[in-house]
C-alpha cells in the first residue's frame, strides 16, 4: 500500500479526525452559566462561508456554520438583551446573518454590521469600538483559537463563546470504544472533518507568521506582562488602557438601516 492511500485512510478514520478536532475544540469551553456576564455590552458574531446566489431565499443561502453561530449568539442574547450584536464578515454575509437574527426576534436597531474580508481584519476593524468594553466573541469551536489570537493581538479582551462543535468539548481526548464495526470504517464525513481541522491548523500557523511580521505577538507579550488574569469560565486577559493604540475603524452600519 503506497503512502497516498495510507494518508487517505488515516484522514478518513473517525478516531483520527476526532483527535484533530479535539485539539482545536477543547481550548475554550462553551458558556453555560451566565452569572458574571451581565455587564457585557456587545456580542460579536463572525460569519462563515455562505452562498452568493441571489435567486435563493436567505434561509437557503446561509451556510450551516453561519447559522449555528447565529443561533448561539441568539441564545446568549436572550440572557443579556441589553447587549448589541455586531456581525463581522463580508458585506453579503453580514446581511444574511442579520436577516436571520431579525427573524429570531432581535430588533434591527440592536444589530450592527462590520464589513471585513477575514478574521484578522475583523479584529483590526473592531479594535477601537471594543477596546473599553466587555464583549463576547461567537464563532465555531474549531475557528475560536485563531479568532481569539487575532483579537488578543489587538489588545482586546474577548470572552469566548464557541459554537458549532464537531467533536464536542472534552477535557481529554476519548478514544472510542465499544462502537460498531462500521464506526471505524473510512468515511467521507471524517475526511471532511480532517480537512477542516488542517485548514484551521495551517491558518493558525499563517496568522502567527503574519503577527510576527507585524509585531503583534511582541505587543501581546508586553500587554500580558501588564495585565491581570481574570476567570470568566475561560481565562481571558484584561489589558490596561495604556497598552492600547488607537486605530481607525472601517465604517459600520445597521443591518437594515
Amino acid at each position: 500500500m503506497d503512502i497516498p492511500l495510507i494518508l487517505l485512510w488515516l484522514l478518513s478514520f473517525r478516531p483520527f479526525s476526532n483527535f484533530l478536532m479535539w485539539g482545536l475544540e477543547n481550548q475554550y469551553q462553551p458558556i453555560i452559566n451566565f452569572r458574571g456576564y451581565k455587564d457585557v455590552e456587545y456580542i460579536v458574531v463572525l460569519s462563515a462561508w455562505n452562498n452568493d446566489y441571489s435567486g435563493l431565499p436567505y434561509t437557503s443561502r446561509l451556510g450551516y456554520r453561519s447559522a449555528l453561530r447565529v443561533l448561539e449568539a441568539h441564545r446568549i442574547y436572550l440572557h443579556m438583551d441589553h447587549s448589541k450584536i455586531i456581525i463581522s464578515g463580508r458585506e453579503g454575509d453580514t446581511k444574511l446573518l442579520g436577516e436571520l437574527m431579525v427573524a429570531l426576534g432581535v430588533p434591527a436597531g440592536k444589530i450592527v454590521a462590520d464589513h471585513s474580508k477575514d478574521t484578522w481584519e475583523s479584529a483590526v476593524n473592531l479594535k477601537t469600538l471594543l477596546s473599553n468594553h466587555r464583549f463576547i466573541l461567537v464563532t465555531s469551536a474549531t475557528h475560536m483559537p485563531r479568532s481569539m489570537d487575532c483579537f488578543v493581538w489587538q489588545g482586546l479582551s474577548p470572552i469566548p463563546a464557541p459554537a458549532d462543535f464537531f467533536y464536542g468539548y472534552h477535557g481529554k481526548y476519548r478514544f472510542p470504544v465499544e462502537r460498531s464495526f462500521a464506526y471505524y470504517l473510512p468515511n467521507t464525513d471524517s475526511f471532511m472533518e480532517s480537512n477542516a481541522a488542517f485548514y484551521e491548523y495551517f491558518g493558525l500557523i499563517w496568522y502567527h507568521v503574519r503577527a510576527l511580521r507585524t509585531g503583534s505577538i511582541r505587543k501581546k507579550l508586553l500587554m500580558r506582562l501588564r495585565s491581570s488574569v481574570i476567570g470568566t469560565g475561560s481565562d481571558i486577559f484584561r489589558f490596561s488602557n495604556s497598552t492600547r493604540q488607537a486605530l481607525v475603524i472601517t465604517p459600520r452600519k445597521e443591518i437594515l438601516g
